[in-house]
């Protein structure tokens, strides 16, 4: 790795992880558990007892210690169904030192870069600067500005990497944010620029945040039980980044996967509807027709072999979205409501349009991690023998979610699925996330403290590919072809893709 792409590595995800960590940081300064960490700093802290003593949930309390651990402030010591304990470490001793800068961190989470910069210079105006450690106060600083780098990134990106700050915002204090970062570039007269091809391929990792700030700015509330009615993302940049990331590093893999089945002799024989579940902005539908239009066999029989594109959503704004780009690109399609968790409901919808089964080939993306969570009956369990994740995750209720309960919820969730892809079956493109240690390493190589923090906290499972691959197993489906994405070199695939059917 060249010294400009370490640069560029080390900012971009110390300011992502630390929009997690600010935003745990805050529920826990306001509820006293960060005081008492520093405190007892050199002793281990079990966690039923901070609950008891600090009025907090049990399940969002684990999930905010994890955000902290995979900072490598904490050590987890997690005894699953035992106990769940916590020690500072060195790390985490010199950060609590400036635990107060995080007071009010979701006034910093709003889409004004001229209220983050009130809200940011209030804080390092009274800054604490009694301890010696500087780099540890450097990275605090980061997080604190790290929501407004954000938005300034995705107005780089938006606007083809050129951005006039003094047009745009005329606070001094972001030009010299800027200019401190060392992959961007201000001219005098204030326009901003990325000058480097790596700083270019970062910059659109900014956006996947933003559509987390209202999930960012409740986790206070929700360490102390409080429910809101706040939607926890914001879906339309949701929708968005998603349909980048297709384009990104996805699209490739999976029409490698998609076109052979259509580039067979028998045309007839090939699938003549493409259903595709949590179908966002329909961007991935719309590719795959592209794809099979210029690239296949089917693509020079379409007149006579037509393809419907079915977009399934559970989100009214997300139908909307998708029914306008199909519409835009003139291409015969159905949208519909429908829940990936029920996929014999969708299949009762789909039989009203008079499509069946035996012509349909399912996709997804990055859906099944965000399917419907229920708790497995002990008695129906599919195995007993799973390994323990060192992982936290809940329910909608706040509730711990054991790693034994999730593999079965998806071992279940597969099997649901079995007897509507046992023809064309399913092309499944699904992220994943690692183990602690792993995380830990990997700081500087892929913000997986944001990813996993984002995620835990609006009730969405991420798992590790292996634990995945697992579920698929024991479903008894069968993986036909698979390929995976890979952050960085030596580490875990964050994203696999994979054609499943059932045997």
């Amino acid at each position: 790795m060249d010294k400009t792409m370490q640069i560029v590595n080390h900012r971009v995800f110390a300011h992502l992880n630390g929009l997690a960590i600010g935003s745990v940081a805050q529920g826990l300064l306001e509820t006293g558990v960060l005081d008492r960490l520093f405190k007892d700093h050199q002793k281990k802290i079990y966690l039923d007892g901070l609950v008891a003593n600090h009025c907090i949930t049990l399940g969002y309390t684990r999930l905010a210690m994890e955000t902290l651990c995979l900072a490598g402030l904490l050590d987890i010591q997690d005894e699953e169904g035992v106990s769940f304990s916590v020690q500072v470490t060195p790390r985490g001793k010199a950060w609590l030192n400036h635990r107060r800068l995080y007071r009010q961190y979701n006034e910093l989470l709003t889409t004004s870069l001229e209220s983050n910069a009130q809200a940011y210079i209030c804080r390092i105006s009274d800054d604490d600067k009694s301890t010696p450690d500087d780099n540890t106060l450097t990275l605090v600083h980061m997080h604190l500005y790290a929501p407004s780098i954000c938005l300034i990134m995705l107005r780089l990106v938006e606007q083809g990497g050129q951005l006039d700050m003094v047009k745009d915002w005329n606070s001094l204090i972001w030009q010299d944010i800027l200019r401190r970062e060392g992959w961007v570039s201000i001219s005098n007269s204030g326009k901003v620029s990325i000058p480097n091809k790596v700083g270019l391929l970062f910059a659109p990792l900014y956006a996947y945040p933003i559509s987390y700030f209202p999930l960012l700015r409740q986790i206070p509330d929700l360490l102390t039980g409080e429910k809101t009615n706040t939607p926890t993302i914001d879906r339309e940049l949701d929708i968005n980044f998603s349909g980048k990331v297709f384009r990104g590093p996805c699209r490739d893999l999976f029409l490698n996967q998609l076109l052979p089945l259509f580039n067979t002799e028998d045309v007839a024989g090939q699938p003549n509807v493409i259903v595709d579940t949590g179908c966002g902005d329909a961007t991935v539908l719309i590719e795959a027709y592209q794809a099979i239009r210029k690239e296949t066999i089917r693509g020079q029989h379409l007149h006579d072999y037509p393809l419907l594109l079915v977009g399934v959503e559970y989100e009214i704004a997300a139908i909307n979205v998708a029914k306008q780009k199909l519409q835009q690109e003139g291409l015969r399609h159905l949208v519909i409501f429908g829940d990936i968790s029920k996929p014999a409901d969708i299949h009762e919808t789909l039989n009203k349009y008079n499509i069946h089964v035996w012509d349909i080939l399912h996709i997804s993306k990055s859906v099944v991690h965000n399917r419907v969570f229920t708790h497995p009956n002990p008695e129906n369990a599919y195995s007993n023998n799973i390994p323990n994740l060192n992982m936290s995750y809940v329910d909608v209720d706040g509730q711990s979610v054991s790693s034994h309960s999730l593999f079965n919820n998806l071992v279940s969730f597969f099997r649901l699925w079995s007897p509507w892809i046992s023809h064309h079956g399913m092309i499944v493109i699904e992220s994943h996330c690692w183990s602690p240690m792993v995380s830990q390493i990997a700081n500087d190589s892929y913000p997986m403290n944001l990813v996993k923090t984002t995620h835990n906290f609006s009730t969405q499972y991420l798992v590790p590919a292996e634990f995945y691959e697992g579920a698929i197993a024991l479903s008894g489906l069968v993986t036909i072809k698979t390929n995976s994405i890979f952050a960085a070199p030596g580490l875990p695939p964050t994203m696999t893709i994979k054609h499943l059917k059932n045997r």
